[in-house]
């Protein structure tokens, strides 16, 4: 076995980014002047524990929205990147060198991402990463990081070897 490609997360893993994602339901909720059933943290717990998909099905169930989960899940995204690109996103944890050192031994580096790919890249350019990545991509609709099919969905689009890729989460 000879590991030749890494696939990242991007929020709490490549950028601290994790607090970007802090309070997003309640937010998307108040903006809309519905009045949230539950704590922030608790919102932040139901919305953690599931993918984008399932985060806008629950709040188009638990609060009888009428848009779709396409509409809220845009909406939710739009709050989302005015956050990353307002420079809430501190420094990336991992140190530049480690990844200009990776991509130069010959390392295929890719990032896969719960966020909206257009925001992914926006903000890793900012840290003057993008051009270290073969691909950076959100995780495929219906997919989840949880159970492992967002990785196996990514490896056979890439044509990746399970045994010659790490994942870092």
């Amino acid at each position: 076995m000879h590991m030749k490609h890494i696939i990242f997360d991007l929020d709490g893993t490549l950028l601290d980014s994790v607090a970007v994602w802090e309070h997003l339901g309640i937010e998307y909720l108040t903006q809309r002047k519905i009045q949230p059933k539950i704590t922030p943290e608790q919102m932040d717990y139901e919305l953690e524990i599931r993918n984008l998909n399932e985060g806008a099905i629950y709040l188009k169930e638990e609060y009888a929205l009428s848009d779709s989960c396409d509409e809220i899940i845009s909406e939710m995204l739009e709050l989302v990147k005015d956050r990353y690109l307002a420079c809430d996103v501190k420094d990336p944890i991992y140190e530049k060198a480690i990844l200009h050192q990776l991509k130069q031994d010959g390392y295929h580096l890719y990032v896969l991402t719960s966020s909206f790919e257009t925001i992914a890249k926006q903000c890793l350019a900012k840290h003057h990463l993008l051009s270290l990545f073969d691909a950076v991509e959100t995780i495929s609709p219906g997919s989840s990081k949880a159970d492992g099919s967002a990785y196996q969905l990514f490896m056979q689009k890439h044509q990746l070897a399970k045994e010659d890729v790490l994942v870092v989460e």
